[in-house]
C-alpha cells in the first residue's frame, strides 16, 4: 500500500470565483486519489459562509478561552493559547504538502509539527480581503502559473503554467471518444480519392472576420510552398449563399477541387476530427477555441496574439499566410513523430486537472528528518 499522503489546501475565503471552482476541481480530484487525505482550510470566512467541518484560521480571533482572557487583559496569554491550538491542529494533520491558493497563508507554516513541501497558486481575479493578508515569505516547491509570467529567476521545473479553466478526466474521454466517431463518419462520407489524406479543419460563421477565404489561401500554400497536399474542412456556412459560391469558386481557383469542403456548423468533435487546425480569424481568437483540440491533441495555427499560453498552438503574425503554412507543415509533418505526438499528449495538461494534481503531489510527500 502507498505511504499516506496528507494535503493541506488554504484559501482566503469561501467564495465562488472561477478559480475557486477550478480549486474544488482539484480538492475532487486529489481525494481520488489512493492513499491521499485532503483538508481545506479558510484563512477568514466573511458572515460564517464556510462549509461545515472545515477550518476558519481566523475563528481563532473569536475563540472563547483566548478571548475570555483578553478581556481580562491577559492578551499575550490568549495569542499563546491560540498557538497551541492551531498547533494542535497542525499535528493532527501533519501536511505533507500545503497548497497555498492566492499564494496566502504562508503564516500558518511555522506551526506546522514539520516543514511542508509548499504549492502556490496564483489567480486571475484576487481574493476578497486578500490584502489583509501579509505578503508571502515562504520558497514554494511548486508555483501554479494562473496568471501573469513566472519569476524568470524560477527554475522550469518549479513551475507549472495552468489554463483558464481545469477539466476533469471525464471531459476528454467524451470528446475522444466523439472524435473517433467523427473521424469514421467522414472517411466514410468522403469514401473517394482525397480520404487518405491529411485533414486540416477550420470554422467560424462570419465570412469575413472568421477567415474562410485565407483559409483556403493558407491550403494553397501549404500545397505551393511545402510540397503537402492536404483535405480542408471549413465548418461554417455563410449565410448568404452567393458568399458560400464565392468560396467554393476560391477554392478551384487554388487547387483545391476535390479537396475543400464547405460544411454547417457541426458538433465541437466534428471541428477537430483533424490532423490540424486553421483558425485564420482577422480578430483574435477566443481561448473557447482553443480548449478542444489540445484535449485531443490537435495542433492549432492562428493569428497573433494568442489568447493564452498555450503549447498546442501556433501564432503567426496577421495575415502572415505563407507563415501560417509553415506552421501548418511542421504540424502535419510531425502527426506520426513520437517526440511531437508526447508532445501533443501533454499539449492539455495545462487544462487537465489530473495533471495538475500529478505536479501537486510530485512536489511531496518529503520524507521524515
Amino acid at each position: 500500500m502507498s505511504k499516506r499522503c496528507s494535503v493541506l489546501v488554504i484559501t482566503a475565503t469561501p467564495d465562488r470565483r472561477p478559480s475557486s471552482d477550478d480549486l474544488d476541481r482539484i480538492i475532487e480530484e486529489l481525494r481520488l486519489r489512493p492513499g491521499v487525505q485532503v483538508d481545506r482550510w479558510y484563512l477568514r470566512s466573511p458572515e460564517r459562509r464556510a462549509p461545515d467541518g472545515e477550518v476558519v484560521v481566523d475563528s481563532l480571533r473569536t475563540w472563547l478561552p483566548a478571548a475570555a482572557l483578553r478581556t481580562v487583559g491577559l492578551t499575550r496569554l490568549g495569542r499563546g493559547l491560540q498557538g497551541r491550538r492551531l498547533r494542535g491542529w497542525l499535528r493532527d494533520l501533519d501536511p505533507d504538502v500545503v497548497l497555498l491558493d492566492d499564494g496566502l497563508g504562508d503564516r500558518i507554516l511555522p506551526y506546522a509539527p514539520r516543514p511542508p513541501a509548499v504549492v502556490a497558486r496564483s489567480n486571475n481575479e484576487p481574493p476578497v480581503l486578500g490584502e489583509l493578508e501579509p505578503p508571502p515569505d515562504s520558497e514554494p516547491s511548486l508555483v501554479l502559473v494562473g496568471s501573469g509570467r513566472p519569476d524568470p529567476d524560477l527554475p522550469a521545473e518549479r513551475w507549472f503554467r495552468l489554463g483558464p479553466e481545469l477539466l476533469v478526466g471525464r471531459a476528454f474521454e467524451q470528446l475522444a471518444a466523439d472524435v473517433a466517431a467523427a473521424r469514421a463518419a467522414d472517411r466514410e462520407r468522403v469514401g473517394a480519392p482525397g480520404s487518405d489524406l491529411p485533414v486540416v479543419s477550420g470554422w467560424g460563421e462570419d465570412g469575413w472576420l472568421d477567415g474562410p477565404d485565407l483559409f483556403i489561401r493558407t491550403l494553397w500554400h501549404l500545397q505551393d510552398r511545402h510540397g503537402i497536399v492536404a483535405r480542408g474542412i471549413w465548418h461554417g456556412l455563410p449565410p448568404d449563399h452567393h458568399e458560400a459560391e464565392r468560396l467554393r469558386a476560391e477554392a478551384v481557383r487554388c487547387g483545391l477541387a476535390g479537396r475543400f469542403d464547405l460544411v454547417p456548423v457541426g458538433s465541437v468533435a466534428e471541428h477537430v476530427a483533424a490532423e490540424a487546425g486553421s483558425l485564420p480569424f482577422r480578430l483574435p481568437a477566443d481561448y473557447v477555441d482553443l480548449v478542444p483540440p489540445a484535449m485531443v491533441g490537435v495542433p492549432v495555427v492562428t493569428f497573433d496574439p494568442v489568447p493564452a499560453p498555450a503549447v498546442w498552438v501556433t501564432g503567426v503574425p496577421l495575415l502572415d499566410l505563407d507563415g501560417a503554412a509553415a506552421a501548418l507543415a511542421r504540424a502535419v509533418e510531425g502527426w506520426t513523430d513520437p517526440a511531437e505526438v508526447e508532445r501533443r499528449h501533454r499539449s492539455a495538461d495545462s487544462i487537465r486537472v489530473s495533471a495538475v494534481v500529478d505536479r501537486i503531489l510530485a512536489a511531496g510527500p518529503r520524507s521524515s528528518p
